[in-house]
């Protein structure tokens, strides 16, 4: 698994949809907007999370993170 970091991570428009990506962008992945991420995300359109991405592109939320300035 790579290095733990912060992402950011937006819901789209339709609310199908999870785009997730590093502050540098040299790691961006989209993903379904499931239950467990929506609940876990509840009103809010973008959040910041630590995370890690493994061998596969999955993405593995660590915690919440504070809100970033990018």
């Amino acid at each position: 698994m790579a290095k733990n970091e912060i992402f950011k991570m937006q819901i789209d428009m339709s609310g199908t949809q999870i785009l997730a990506y590093n502050k540098d962008r040299t790691i961006l992945g989209e993903y379904p907007a499931d239950k467990a991420i929506k609940k876990f995300m509840g009103k809010n359109r973008k959040i910041y999370v630590y995370g890690e991405v493994d061998d596969n592109g999955l993405l593995h939320i660590v915690r919440q993170a504070k809100e970033q300035v990018w």
